[in-house]
């Protein structure tokens, strides 16, 4: 995975800027790693200020879209990857964060519980996958399997990955 130290001083003076953006009265940087993506495209062309032909976030929300919804879209493509903005994969986002929110819904109220064999497979298929070069869009497919598996219960879907006790140790 590519990552870099924000203190890093071998990134373009303009990265330096944004990690620092969030520090201007304290002497600890406000992010230890940062990640940097491929650009964002719109209609072909690059996003960018200097452009001007940027879609900003409260166009999105008087459009009636959440935030969330854009973050969703992103996370479908690789980071290494160059993404297409589109009101399409908007649309989509929104369905499928919708759908993801009402299949997990029930386990919110839950306890957590002891993963099976099953929620450890997704558990393992999510691992691998952000492990892969953080692989996103097969991770957001990993947990959007695991929302639809009727053998996983609520309590194994309100366990968080963290803190959760395995059934049987993986190999």
């Amino acid at each position: 995975m590519s990552t870099r130290r924000c203190r890093s001083h071998s990134r373009p003076p303009h990265q330096r800027d944004r990690a620092e953006r969030g520090i201007p009265r304290r002497r600890t940087s406000w992010v230890e790693w940062w990640l940097h993506g491929e650009f964002i495209n719109l209609k072909g062309a690059k996003i960018s200020k200097s452009s001007g032909g940027g879609v900003l976030v409260t166009d999105l929300i008087d459009l009636g879209y959440h935030p969330l919804f854009t973050g969703t879209s992103l996370l479908q493509a690789h980071y290494r990857s160059q993404v297409e903005f589109s009101w399409e994969a908007m649309d989509s986002a929104r369905i499928g964060l919708r759908r993801l929110l009402v299949s997990l819904h029930g386990a919110r109220s839950e306890r957590a519980g002891v993963l099976g064999a099953v929620a450890n497979d997704h558990l393992d298929a999510f691992d691998q996958a952000v492990s892969d070069d953080l692989n996103t869009a097969k991770a957001m497919a990993v947990v959007t399997a695991a929302s639809r598996d009727d053998s996983l219960s609520d309590s194994e879907l309100a366990t968080s990955p963290c803190t959760s006790t395995r059934s049987s140790p993986s190999a």
